[in-house]
């Protein structure tokens, strides 16, 4: 093992120190506000259909809202059936996918920059920013954390040349939250930069073909709230 990674590894640990540091107050919050409606789901106490979540929208018997999140959701299913049904277990969990999420942001900053000093930089910006609290202590921004842990691993992973892995990562991203399609510009932008525009086909084939099954699924469980919402 490198001195360099003995030091990435210490850099990681501190941190997930940091972030429990943080936002550690949050852990004796109660479930507040959509906390309530998203964890009240049927198939919480079922966990031997948790599977089901891939043919339901986020909101139970309210498909107007026009969101469709399973990993997300069996995420939540993960903590009652470790926890039951403590808040202090879903914060504990936000709170850790904060820490590596900051932790992603060094890794994806340091490899794409070429600079470790910046991906210090952006990390602990990152790791502070107020607009991180309501993703963070609101059990319900899971949705949020989830979303970018894929998403970065997507970017990074596809940066690698490993197309397929990225594409994974990019689906679950998808069923997590929806807005994690936006880093098909980020590629994009990557790509125009670095005037690679001629490997084009390489490099969406199987984003584009993910992108294809997450709408298939979007579409059988949503139908015509797919691509609008009516929601209270």
């Amino acid at each position: 093992v490198t001195d360099d990674r003995i030091k990435t590894w210490f850099f990681g640990l501190a941190i997930l120190g940091l972030s429990f540091l943080i936002f550690g107050n949050s852990i004796k919050g109660d479930f507040i506000y959509d906390d309530q409606i998203v964890l009240s789901h049927s198939l919480f106490n079922q966990p031997w259909q948790f599977f089901k979540f891939f043919t339901e929208p986020y909101f139970e018997d309210f498909i107007k809202a026009g969101l469709y999140r399973p990993l997300t959701q069996i995420s939540f299913a993960l903590n009652f059936a470790l926890g039951g049904a403590n808040p202090a277990g879903f914060h504990i969990f936000n709170i850790l996918f904060h820490g590596l999420n900051s932790f992603l942001v060094f890794v994806f900053t340091k490899e794409w920059l070429k600079s470790p000093k910046i991906g210090v930089m952006a990390t602990l910006l990152f790791l502070v920013l107020p607009i991180h609290s309501e993703a963070v202590a609101s059990i319900v921004g899971r949705a949020e954390l989830l979303g970018f842990f894929f998403a970065i691993l997507s970017l990074l992973f596809w940066s690698r040349n490993r197309y397929l892995v990225s594409a994974v990562f990019l689906f679950c991203g998808l069923l997590s939250k929806e807005t994690v399609i936006v880093i098909l510009l980020v590629m994009a932008i990557k790509m125009l930069y670095d005037r690679s525009l001629a490997v084009l086909w390489k490099k969406f084939f199987y984003p584009a073909g993910v992108i294809g099954a997450y709408f298939w699924l979007r579409v059988y469980v949503l139908g015509e709230y797919t691509f609008k919402s009516n929601a209270e």
